[in-house]
């Protein structure tokens, strides 16, 4: 398992071989060597703490991190040792603290440890004394966790022992630092056999001067002390147990080399004074352990219980995240603690919550009684879980920044105890009572600041940070103003049953506008929630509100109340006294300053808001039921508006000072507007304006309107101009992020569905934040800019155009997702949507078009603005970047957007090189485009030629010869290409030869187009590039008709000639006049009008008639379709040809008559003696 190594100390030799023969002594692996570099480092160690002033301390402490409800304090300041080594490293330095609850506190930094006394208890050690020590060792390292200081007895009579565990196994023990000033000092050195691949990961203080180390696979070693001797034992499951200490989770600690199991270890109180209780959390399970004393080393150690804790949680924790049973939860265990006065175990729990599309990570507090031990049977029943509002999205599974949490249980005894959820930059204080109205407090440290470590001492959680020293966290003793403000109009009344009773049955009389009765009910109920009765709050909740009439109501007046709140009016300055309501209003401010009685609304408003959830208000709050509104609204939105447009005030009031003038003067505009100026009571319009928080919005258009004056009057300077637009567009990019923060936090999207999100920043109309934002973007390229002097003022303008369009785009973002899932909301989401493509291009087009590529990309991407990335791709000359948006945008259409965009713009050349480009060289990728470029042939044959399917590019090349009818040239290359395609494929040979005779057909129908005589041409207006595609009929007609008025024998036996094209083709080229022509009918019309080019009546039948008549028209055709051969197919029948309507005059001519016959007669006899 281990070999046993000895543990070498800086004794005598005589007190070394004395030792070699006691029992569970180690025997030495090699010939003791004094030991060097253990030994306090310089004089510096030996030092005492110099006494810092208070002013020492970080003075901005309390303003920076106190809350409504705890307290956080500098209780003691750092030894100068420490805090000049703590606030010397860097970053990525490791460094890590602790503290014991006898007061003592280490840091280990690299390879030094620091110890020191930070808090004085009845002890003989002076407070301020500080050591250091080297841990010298190059090839292992240690943190806190792996180190114990403290008194050896529990008298604290001077004698304080120290160990530090290396992770590798080595261990450092001095006896008693404290007289190592006055003598020398001693120190034992010695080494751990741990197993392969295992490291050491906690150490853990027990009774008898003993130390139980822990490794990352569960491995237990009790290490005892006796003077300077050190025994070693490995603990080891007793038979019949669980053996489960040695699995491995590999998902817990997804960073880590190693795969941990161990999480931490506890101690328990144990009734018997021999030997005391461990607990011991690992990934899957909890173990209680009974640890022997220092006589009876591995006789008495053993694992007496094992709990799954799973099976332990699941079910409690299903039940507080989702309030119900589910099978497929994922759980991280971070902590456990021990809360020894009230018998509990505390876990911190990291949980997997699968409602969301991210993976999202919630943190929760599970607290057990030590009962659960009691028979080795695991029972969730009596679990309590508290669950943080605080989330946090893991990225990928290396993401290991929610693990890092680490949990503090202040051993206190009051009923409104709590809990500390910390890491290096954040502190969350979260009440572990589910009677108690305190919130849950989220501390994000300053840039600079960080916790180092946690601990407790007298029953007050310490946490150490280098800037500040050693913090307190205690509960703050101050009832909010807003809840004292109730308390007085409770005791004002006979009792609290008679008070309830006047609150909560108001007379019928009362006025019904406001629902002076609901309200009454609702501050009632708040008023019991601040006495921390929140069962007694919450039944006057039920009983007053109840059914469909009782759901409005409530949501009536909790909007009211709230409202109510956030334009309270500061009672206790007297300047107000005649504007308060009869009952002295809310009064959720003491404060005389503006910004602190902002700052009480805030605080006051998040009680309220925390009331509503506590006695569960707030998940029955709805949609407006009202006809008349214009606006479907939800009670929960409007809340959250309240706190917005609070957030805001805060941030307008910060700009004030540094943008006073025009301010100043909006103020006065909005007043105006209103009609209620200051009287003359000494109140200020900075006093009237911030009051009525609920219509904060009306100075954004009154600023828009003095800066349009401004602008447009033309008497000012450049630089005044500029200063305008840059100051209206800082107040409104301030004013708005804070209003954004807290809807972020809120999860606005999350409040209700089935409702169409329409915020006070996103409301239609000119008077709208939403159009006074646009307005202000277009400001900022019509007139900013040109005023802007250098490039400075120019980056800073852009940056502002930037942030508009943010804010702008992101509130239509919102306001889509809230509609595109509502089938009854579908014609509004169009509606929607076409707005939000119309305005996402008035904002990043002329930030495109100024040059600002990197920031137009940025909002392109995050809105999906394929035009302008594209438009970039193609700027730059990009192909590795547009193959990233290919694929990042695969499943929002980008490649179909892709190519109707490159065609549209006639960028055929660029769209192949992407088309054929190495990156969509894989099968997927050319499917994916072979079936988009399907729908648009003009460029699919050449990606086809490209690629190689010379099959697929001859058909449809064929397909746009077909369908061409504008361009006979157009038809000609089409076809020509087709053929040509289709002799490189790879078809078999007879479907080769079969193509190419077709479109052999086809290419000679386009010659005897291309050969019309100029005078048809001329008549049609046409030339060769300009013709359009003739059908087959229509050619023939264009040789024959009147449109060739030059005709001769050779445009007829052309016309004849198009007749064997005319069976193939006339069924689909055929226009409707000539659908009913066959392909005899249109021989015949050729012979009629041949023989009508001439004057038949005028020749005279000689002796020779078949020369008389050889100059018709007529004769030469017969003659050339002789010379031609094609007599067979073109000859007429001579009475067929006679009984034509068109030849019906010659007919009566005998003479005419006569030659004609005489004529067939003589070319059909010729044809016979062939």
């Amino acid at each position: 398992m281990f070999s046993p190594r000895r543990f070498h100390t800086s004794q005598d030799t005589d007190t070394e071989r004395k030792n070699l023969s006691t029992p569970n002594i180690l025997t030495p692996k090699r010939k003791m060597t004094p030991v060097s570099g253990i030994t306090p480092v310089n004089r510096r160690s030996e030092m005492y703490l110099r006494s810092r002033d208070a002013s020492m301390a970080s003075p901005s402490i309390a303003s920076a991190y106190n809350t409504e409800n705890y307290v956080i304090e500098v209780s003691a300041s750092l030894p100068i040792l420490v805090s000049e080594t703590a606030s010397s490293c860097g970053r990525d330095t490791d460094i890590s603290a602790k503290f014991s609850e006898n007061g003592w506190a280490w840091l280990i930094c690299k390879r030094t440890l620091y110890v020191w006394k930070f808090k004085q208890v009845a002890s003989k050690v002076n407070q301020h004394l500080c050591k250091e020590f080297s841990l010298s060792s190059e090839s292992s390292h240690s943190h806190a966790d792996l180190a114990c200081v403290g008194s050896t007895t529990s008298k604290d009579d001077g004698v304080v022992s120290v160990i530090v565990l290396t992770n590798t196994g080595g261990v450092r023990f001095w006896p008693n630092i404290i007289r190592s000033i006055t003598s020398s000092s001693k120190t034992t050195i010695g080494e751990i056999d741990v197993d392969g691949g295992e490291e050491l990961l906690r150490v853990l203080a027990v009774k008898g001067n003993s130390y139980i180390a822990a490794t990352t696979t569960g491995a237990l070693y009790h290490l005892c002390t006796m003077g300077v001797n050190i025994s070693c034992t490995r603990l080891r499951n007793s038979q019949g147990v669980l053996t489960g200490i040695g699995r491995r989770v590999s998902s817990f600690f997804f960073a880590s080399g190693s795969k941990v199991d161990l999480v931490d270890l506890v101690q328990l109180q144990s009734p018997a004074d021999s030997s005391c209780d461990i607990v011991m959390l690992t990934a899957t399970s909890l173990q209680r352990w009974q640890i022997s004393s220092i006589h009876q080393t591995g006789a008495g150690d053993q694992l007496v219980s094992e709990l799954d804790i799973g099976q332990l949680l699941n079910e409690s924790v299903c039940q507080a995240i989702w309030n119900s049973s589910r099978s497929d939860l994922t759980m991280w265990p971070l902590d456990i603690k021990v809360h020894i006065k009230q018998k509990q175990l505390a876990l911190l729990m990291a949980c997997e919550d699968r409602t969301t599309s991210t993976t999202v990570l919630r943190l929760c507090i599970c607290v057990c009684p030590l009962s659960i031990f009691g028979d080795g049977t695991s029972s969730g029943q009596d679990v309590q879980v508290f669950l943080l509002d605080h989330k946090e999205i893991m990225a990928s599974e290396t993401d290991c920044e929610t693990f890092q949490y680490r949990l503090l249980i202040p051993n206190t005894t009051d009923r409104a105890n709590h809990a500390i959820v910390w890491k290096r930059n954040r502190v969350i204080i979260k009440s572990l009572t589910n009677e108690s109205g305190a919130n849950e407090e989220y501390l994000q440290l300053k840039s600079g600041d960080c916790i180092l470590g946690a601990g407790q001492f007298s029953d007050e959680a310490v946490l150490l940070e280098p800037s500040n020293g050693v913090l307190t966290v205690t509960p703050s003793q101050t009832m909010p103003m807003i809840f004292q403000k109730f308390e007085e109009k409770m005791n004002k009344m006979e009792s609290p049953a008679a008070a309830t009773q006047k609150l909560s049955g108001a007379d019928q009389g009362d006025e019904k506008g406001s629902g002076s009765q609901d309200v009454n009910c609702l501050q009632s109920a708040f008023f019991h929630f601040s006495r921390h009765n929140t069962s007694h709050a919450r039944s006057i909740i039920e009983e007053s509100f109840t059914g469909s009439q009782g759901q409005k109501s409530l949501n009536d007046a909790v909007v009211f109340m709230s409202q109510q709140l956030i334009d309270d009016y500061p009672a206790l300055d007297p300047r107000w006294a005649e504007s308060l309501p009869r009952d002295g209003g809310n009064v959720s401010s003491s404060s005389l300053i503006l910004q602190h009685q902002l700052n009480d609304k805030q605080k006051a408003h998040h009680l309220f808001l925390d009331f509503l959830g506590k006695v569960s208000i707030w998940n029955r709050l709805g949609a407006s039921t009202d006809p008349k509104s214009i606006r479907k609204s939800c009670a929960q939105w409007d809340l959250i508006e309240h706190g917005e447009k609070l957030f805001a005030a805060s941030a307008l009031r910060e700009k004030h000072v540094e943008h006073q003038g025009i301010f100043d003067l909006a103020i006065r505009k909005v007043l105006d507007k209103r009609g209620n100026f200051p009287s003359k009571s000494g109140l200020t319009p900075q006093d009237v304006f911030f009051r009525e928080i609920s219509k904060i919005h009306d100075i954004f258009d009154c600023l828009l309107e003095l800066e349009e004056d401004l602008l447009v009057g033309g008497s000012h300077s450049s630089i005044d101009m500029f200063k305008a637009v840059a100051g209206v567009n800082d107040i409104f990019q301030a004013t708005l992020a804070a209003a954004y923060d807290f809807r972020n936090m809120r999860g606005i999207l999350q409040l209700s569905q089935g409702i169409e999100f329409c915020p006070w920043t996103v409301h239609s109309g000119r008077h709208s934040m939403r159009e006074t934002l646009l307005r202000q973007h277009e400001m900022i390229f019509s007139h900013g800019l040109p005023e802007a002097d250098g490039n400075q003022q120019r980056a800073l303008l852009h940056l502002h155009a930037a942030t508009l369009a943010d804010m702008i785009l992101s509130d239509y973002k919102l306001q889509m997702e809230s509609l595109c899932d509502v089938p009854t909301l579908s014609a509004r989401y169009e509606e929607v949507s076409e707005s939000f493509k119309r305005c996402r291009n008035a904002v990043i087009r002329p930030i495109l078009d100024a040059g600002l590529l990197d920031k137009a990309v940025s909002l392109a991407e995050k809105y999906h603005d394929f035009g302008v990335l594209l438009e970039v791709c193609d700027r730059r000359d990009d192909q590795k970047l547009l193959s990233g948006y290919v694929a990042k945008f695969e499943n929002l259409g980008f490649m179909d957007f892709l190519v109707s965009w490159f065609l549209e713009r006639r960028k055929f050349r660029r769209l192949l090189e992407y088309t054929t480009s190495e990156s969509t060289s894989s099968p997927d990728n050319r499917a994916k485009i072979c079936d988009i470029l399907s729908s648009h042939p003009r460029i699919s044959w050449l990606h086809q030629i490209k690629s190689g399917d010379f099959t697929s590019a001859s058909l449809t090349l064929r397909y746009l010869a077909d369908v061409e009818v504008d361009s006979s040239a157009k038809k000609r290359h089409y076809t020509s290409l087709s053929k040509l395609a289709v002799a490189f494929s790879d078809e078999p040979e007879h479907s080769i030869c079969h193509s190419i005779e077709d479109t052999n057909s086809q290419l000679a129908i386009l010659k005897y187009q291309e050969t019309l005589p100029n005078v048809v041409l001329e008549k049609l207006g046409l030339t060769l590039e300009s013709m359009p595609v003739f059908p087959v009929e229509r050619l023939i007609k264009l040789y024959i008709g009147e449109e060739n008025s030059d005709a001769n024998e050779v445009d007829f036996m052309k016309a004849l000639d198009l007749l064997d094209f005319l069976a193939k083709d006339s069924e689909k080229q055929m226009t409707d006049d000539d659908q009913d022509l066959s392909v005899d009918d249109f021989k015949y019309l050729i012979w009629c009008k041949a023989i009508m080019k001439d004057r038949w009546v005028d020749i005279e039948a000689g002796a020779d008639a078949l020369k008389s008549s050889g100059h018709t028209i007529f004769s030469k055709t017969l003659e050339l379709a002789s010379k031609a051969g094609a007599l067979a197919q073109c000859l007429p029948d001579a009475n067929t040809l006679l009984e034509q309507p068109d030849l019906a005059a010659l007919k009566k001519n005998d003479v005419s008559h006569y030659l004609i016959r005489m004529n067939l007669e003589h070319y059909q006899r010729q044809l016979a003696m062939a």
